[in-house]
């Protein structure tokens, strides 16, 4: 990611930097005329920097966007915009993304497909209360409205007060003869009185008993887990990641003792995805191939994309779409597309995955099992759970719609929105 000089793009009133799109300066919130403005401080290069034609790369581009990548992470760690640990789990992701190419380098190709499963990140984090716009972490004014976003005395965000509304279907389908999925939404009480709500979705597997035995157990264990934990809450994002960790782990441990209990429950497991929303953050955690979306028709990230799925399916399947075996569309119908190599309850531990996501005005978030997401494609699904405008009715629109396709397994559907309140 190339660097500019930081003084092509500055604020003739503060002489603070300024963004090549910003409208007002982050600083001292003053309007900008836009032919006065050269460039970014830093650009972010999107696909076209990698010569990007339909899905495939440039292999030859390959080698300088890694550095590029590295080098600009650097910067805004040693330029203070973000945490060590930040930078860190980015520069992972790109490791993650080209580890899932090396296959594809090994064979000689001279273009390669880019991975599509790695969760979007919203690289403007801070949410403007007035227009639900993304800022910069630091920014003292919106860039789209100029609303100030921070006191000039400190630097705590002023916060942005959300109205979180729900929704929950869990369907059995018009083909399994029991139902295996289980969901949960439940509020936890910090001890300075804010409220947290937890949110599971689980789907069981292993026969008709087990599976639900495996859901309701992952469900229960996860919030009994987090309503112990919260009478002494963590800190900040790292602390709360940390206990969804534990408490999924747990749920984890429990639900394989149980199993080697009973000959007849062998086998016995179940995904697992969870949204913990702490004031205007949701923390998430995920095992197996039940899915977190998020979506906003503002956009969730400064490149404009409306929709990201936020997990990472734990199937052989989804492995081969990395590696560009096979396409996405051809997964949903694959043979073996419910083989997982990553499920709670099958081994004595497990491998979790966490995230945290910067909640805005109009956000809306799908927790669901792959009932959902066999029958209704990521497109369809995400413009119904914005074009929706309830969460209970969203909820009911895609179970019916998973129905109307054949309702062929179990289907869970857990809408949250978050509008001002």
């Amino acid at each position: 990611m190339a660097a500019k000089d930081p003084g092509s793009a500055r604020c003739r009133r503060c002489n603070a930097p300024v963004g090549a799109t910003a409208r007002f300066c982050p600083s001292c919130g003053l309007p900008l005329e836009r032919d006065q403005l050269l460039a970014d401080d830093v650009v972010v290069p999107n696909s076209g920097r990698l010569r990007v034609s339909s899905d495939m790369v440039s292999l030859s581009a390959l080698h300088q966007f890694v550095q590029e990548c590295v080098c600009w992470w650097q910067q805004r760690l040693q330029g203070g915009e973000v945490s060590r640990e930040e930078a860190s789990r980015m520069i992972e992701e790109l490791r993650k993304a080209l580890l899932s190419l090396s296959q594809q380098i090994a064979s000689g190709r001279q273009t390669l497909r880019v991975t599509t499963s790695l969760p979007s990140t919203r690289r403007f984090p801070v949410g403007c209360p007035r227009c639900g716009r993304g800022n910069r972490r630091g920014a003292l004014f919106c860039y789209a409205c100029g609303w100030p976003l921070m006191t000039s005395s400190s630097t705590r965000q002023i916060p942005i007060r959300l109205r979180v509304r729900t929704g929950l279907r869990v369907d059995q389908g018009r083909v399994r003869p029991t139902n295996q999925d289980a969901a949960l939404i439940e509020e936890l009480l910090l001890p300075d009185g804010r409220r947290v709500l937890c949110c599971v979705v689980a789907d069981g597997m292993g026969g008709a008993q087990a599976g639900a035995q495996a859901s309701s157990m992952a469900c229960s264990t996860i919030y009994a887990g987090l309503r112990h934990r919260v009478n002494s809450p963590p800190a900040g994002d790292d602390g709360w990641r940390r206990m969804l960790r534990d408490v999924v782990v747990e749920a984890n441990y429990a639900i394989y003792t149980y199993s080697r209990s009973d000959s007849t429950l062998h086998g016995m497991g179940t995904t697992v995805v969870v949204a913990l929303i702490v004031d205007n953050q949701a923390h998430l955690a995920s095992v197996g191939d039940s899915r977190i979306y998020l979506a906003n028709q503002r956009g969730i990230a400064d490149n404009g994309i409306t929709w990201a799925l936020l997990t990472v399916d734990h199937t052989l399947v989804a492995r081969l779409v990395d590696l560009g075996v096979i396409t996405a569309e051809q997964a949903r119908s694959h043979p073996r597309r419910n083989v997982l190599y990553r499920v709670l309850g099958v081994e004595p531990s497990v491998e979790v995955d966490t995230d945290t996501q910067p909640l805005q005005v109009g956000d809306r978030l799908l927790l669901c099992s792959d009932g959902l997401t066999g029958s209704i494609g990521n497109e369809e699904l995400t413009a119904t759970l914005m074009q929706t405008r309830f969460p209970q009715e969203t909820a009911d629109r895609l179970v019916a719609l998973a129905n109307e396709r054949g309702g062929r397994d179990n289907i869970t559907a857990l809408v949250l929105s978050f509008d001002e309140s």
